[in-house]
């Protein structure tokens, strides 16, 4: 039985109007081990979180410390502040995002001790007295701002 030779379309002509491909090009190891280490490090990087950005309250008065905060995209910088107890605490927050960016404080037992909005690319003065030592959460609360990273806290010793 002879067999004839078509193309797409089924006009009899060997290779001619046949579509052809090119050939099929498989990853080299190299270019495998580099997916997979990239894969890696984004995986390890999510799991690992926002990176600590430390700061101090200075002295500005008798009692008083004053630390500046910058409201960035989903982060604040600095995310962890360290002041002394019993001093009047005065962060000036500004946020250097476009978008409106919420300043909340929450003591070491979890009430509210201060929330302020920010408008984008406005600044405001928070203050509060840290009576004790212990661990003040700042966030953002506006919709999963605090989940993508905009948290930290004010440590009090």
């Amino acid at each position: 039985m002879n067999q004839e030779i078509v193309d797409q379309h089924g006009v009899p002509g060997g290779d001619e109007g046949r579509v052809r491909r090119p050939p099929r090009r498989r990853a080299t190891r190299s270019q495998m081990r580099g997916l997979v280490l990239g894969v890696a490090s984004l995986l390890v990087a999510g799991c690992l979180g926002v990176p600590v950005r430390e700061g101090r309250g200075r002295s500005v008065g008798p009692g008083v410390e004053e630390a500046n905060v910058e409201a960035v995209s989903f982060g604040f910088v600095p995310n962890q502040i360290r002041v002394r107890a019993g001093r009047e605490v005065r962060l000036r927050v500004r946020n250097t995002s476009f978008v409106e960016h919420n300043f909340t404080l929450l003591s070491p037992d979890g009430k509210v001790v201060k929330e302020v909005d920010i408008e984008g690319g406005g600044a405001a003065v928070v203050s509060f007295r840290a009576p004790s030592a212990g661990r003040y959460t700042i966030y953002c609360d506006r919709f999963l701002h605090r989940k993508m990273g905009m948290e930290g806290f004010i440590e009090v010793r």
